[in-house]
């Protein structure tokens, strides 16, 4: 697979987490997680996570919680964006009444809103 290049290795990850279900899906975040850091991991990870979050945003938001810092962060914003384009406004909704979990604002910040 190393011959087809970043483009070709992301069509076939999409492919195949396309066919995935949400229990393939965790069992595969899980693998990668403990990798190294790199731009094709995190791409993966996103890949990924868009996908969990299509099938079951619940438990994807719950496996996102165990994550730090920038992992954390762009996993939420990866599932609230597959959420988003099918159902904005839940997605909203659920943002908003959810603000201090997601970590963007802090409590002085949420009393000025």
């Amino acid at each position: 697979m190393a011959s087809q290049g970043f483009r070709g290795r992301l069509a076939a990850l999409m492919k195949q987490v396309d066919g995935m279900d949400g229990q393939e899906v965790l069992a595969a975040l899980k693998e990668i997680r403990h990798r190294p850091t790199t731009p094709e991991k995190q791409t993966a990870q996103q890949v990924m996570l868009a996908r969990y979050g299509e099938l079951d945003r619940e438990t994807a938001f719950s496996y996102v919680s165990t994550l730090v810092d920038d992992e954390y962060r762009e996993g939420v914003l990866v599932i609230m964006t597959a959420w988003t384009n099918t159902d904005s406004q839940a997605a909203s909704a659920h943002y908003l009444e959810n603000l201090d979990d997601f970590g963007v604002i802090n409590a002085d910040q949420r009393a000025a809103a």
